[in-house]
């Protein structure tokens, strides 16, 4: 630009000499002969000096700022913000001062917008086409500890990331769809890089931007929860023989409660008949009384008769001779009442065990249910009401035989009673017929048989009594028999819970077991690439781990709407061969985990030879399946 400038001027300056040149020939022409040579030269000095100091004036202030602003221009271009158009002052002083205000304003722009930038929490860095730095953020200078003068203008591999020069490159695996890789930086941790276009304001691509995050908490995170799993899987198997065992004791003490309540039954049954056994002994003993009582009407009436005389003696003799009768009868109720007693005695003794057995069972069950722990305890408080049902029924049993014993000993002093009685009746017949001087005798007779009949009419009254206490225990026997009855309904029902309890959790810790991952992973040491065969089309994806049982994957979409769809996707890799059909269990935008649906039929180390990778305890360069 200043070379034509000059040129310009030059042909200026010579149209100046020959426009100038005329006039001076004429005017020397017309000069007197004795000026002489030395006037012409003067003349000619003096005109063509003029003009060249006018040319030179014109130039400079033309040629000043103009070599000011190319100097501008060229701080401009090269990134100086503070560069500004010197002022020479002339004619262009307006258009500098117009063109230092406009930088003046682009630079404040530029620095909000640079400010933006370096108060991001996250590294920032721009490239170019060329993958050299054009900028980088004050996180990213900290980060890397290099500041960004050392970096303009260099490759981006000069920062010297784990990944850098790798397949696992984040501008790499942008340029082949991939927009988020996951990274482990030694003595710093482990970070997320995302690359994006950078398009100048006509919207052509001019170079990436590459954002990094710091992720080494949630990494520590999941490694915590692939260790927490682990020990989850385990304790599952543990949980799972728990399980299988509280099954077998809830199957034992369902089947104790089962023969409990068929006992209760049974002791309700014999309870019942024992009641009725009962109310026809009082009955029994109601009718003893009342011929009792008559007995000893008759035998005042026979003191009566034996102390008007002699002349009576014939009427003593035959009302001796039906008292004796009586007595008999009375003998053989005495015996039917031992007889009753007996059977009474049989009765209690099966309450006895049966009350025994109860107690048993009760006791067993408690055990049971002390062994089950927590899950037994409200099993345990039924057993123990059993327990107590069981005890309350071994002193009512007890009670009952005491009173049937007392009963035997008052029937037995009855009978003995009888039995003489017979035999003074027998005698006193013989007497009568003797002589009237044995009627002392009769009378003697008559009134112990009536002390005696008294104390036997006492007596079937306590037991009428006693056996009416007896019928009321039996019903109340029998009510609680019933009470355990519905109590074991209730207890089996609790198990029956238990036990659906327990199946639950055995089917949650085998669905724990199966969602589990545990084969070991591998990741491999070249890039291997495939691809997801959705019935939408195929999706390219790159394998981050894998194992026998699954694979986490490296993809350019979100697979999210395929989360736990059957028989919808297939993975095809080239190193087994043809495509396999697979779960997908998670996924996000850059990433997915899939479980084979029939385990890969090699060993480990045949799958680690064929995908060509060494063993992955975590995954550095992607999240765990």
């Amino acid at each position: 630009m200043i070379r034509s400038i000059r040129a310009g001027m030059a042909a200026a300056l010579g149209a100046t000499v020959v426009a100038w040149g005329v006039p001076v020939v004429v005017l020397v022409a017309g000069m007197p002969p004795s000026w002489g040579v030395w006037g012409v030269w003067g003349v000619c000095a003096a005109v063509f000096g003029g003009a060249a100091a006018f040319w030179g004036m014109a130039l400079r202030s033309v040629l000043c700022p103009l070599r000011a602003g190319l100097a501008f221009a060229a701080r401009v271009k090269a990134g100086d913000a503070e560069a500004r158009w010197e002022d020479c002052g002339g004619e262009y002083a307006p258009l500098v001062a117009t063109v230092n205000a406009l930088a003046e304003s682009l630079a404040d722009e530029r620095g909000r917008y640079m400010s933006i930038l370096h108060s991001l929490p996250y590294p920032l860095a721009t490239m170019d086409l060329e993958r050299r730095f054009t900028f980088v953020n004050e996180a990213a200078e900290k980060l890397f500890n290099m500041p960004f003068e050392s970096l303009r203008g260099k490759p981006c591999r000069t920062w010297n990331a784990s990944v850098c020069g790798t397949p696992y490159c984040a501008l790499e695996c942008y340029l082949r769809g991939i927009h988020e890789v996951e990274f482990e930086q030694p003595g710093l941790g482990v970070f997320k890089a995302s690359v994006v276009p950078l398009h100048d304001r006509r919207g052509e691509h001019v170079g990436y931007i590459d954002i990094v995050f710091d992720i080494s908490e949630e990494h520590a995170n999941r490694v915590r929860i692939v260790a927490m799993h682990d020990a989850i899987t385990e304790s599952s198997r543990e949980a799972r023989e728990v399980a299988s065992a509280q099954d077998a004791m809830f199957a034992g003490v369902r089947g104790h409660l089962e023969e409990t309540s068929r006992l209760a039954e049974e002791q309700d049954e014999a309870s019942i008949r024992t009641a009725a056994d009962v109310r026809v002994m009082v009955q029994s003993m109601e009718r003893m009384r009342a011929q009792i009582l008559e007995a000893a009407g008759e035998a005042e009436s026979a003191q009566r008769e034996a102390g008007t005389g002699a002349e009576v003696v014939g009427g003593a003799v035959e009302a001796m001779r039906r008292m004796s009768v009586q007595t008999g009868d009375l003998a053989e109720d005495m015996r039917s009442l031992a007889d009753m007693a007996e059977g009474i005695t049989r009765v209690i003794t099966l309450i006895e065990d049966i009350a025994d057995q109860t107690n048993l069972l009760a006791l067993n069950a408690a055990i049971e249910a002390a062994r089950a722990g927590e899950a037994g305890r409200g099993f345990a408080v039924v057993a123990g009401e059993v327990r107590g049902l069981a005890e309350k029924t071994m002193q009512a049993t007890r009670e009952v035989a005491e009173t049937v014993a007392a009963i035997q000993t008052g029937v037995g002093k009855s009978s003995q009673t009888t039995a003489q009685v017979v035999a003074l009746s027998d005698d006193a017949s013989g007497l009568a017929r003797r002589a009237g001087d044995i009627l002392d005798g009769i009378l003697r007779t008559s009134r112990d048989a009536a002390e005696r009949i008294g104390g036997v009419v006492a007596e079937a009254e306590r037991q009428t009594a006693l056996g009416n206490t007896l019928e009321g225990r039996m019903g109340d026997l029998s009510g609680h028999a019933r009470n355990v009855v519905a109590n074991m309904g209730v207890s089996l029902g609790e198990m029956e819970k238990l036990s659906e309890l327990s199946r639950s959790l055995k089917a949650l810790i085998e669905g724990m077991q199966k969602e589990r991952r545990s084969c070991p992973r591998f990741k491999p040491l070249r890039p291997v690439a495939g691809d997801l065969l959705l019935k939408t089309g195929a999706v390219e994806v790159q394998v981050n781990n894998i194992s026998r049982t699954g694979a986490c994957l490296q993809c350019s979409v979100s697979l999210e709407a395929y989360r736990n769809a059957v028989g919808e996707v297939e993975l095809a890799l080239p190193e087994w061969g043809k495509a396999r059909p697979v779960r997908v269990i998670w996924a996000n935008e850059a990433q997915c985990g899939v479980r084979w649906d029939e385990a890969l039929p090699w060993s480990d180390e045949e799958l680690r030879r064929i995908i060509g990778g060494a063993r992955s305890e975590s995954a550095s360069h992607g999240r765990e399946c």
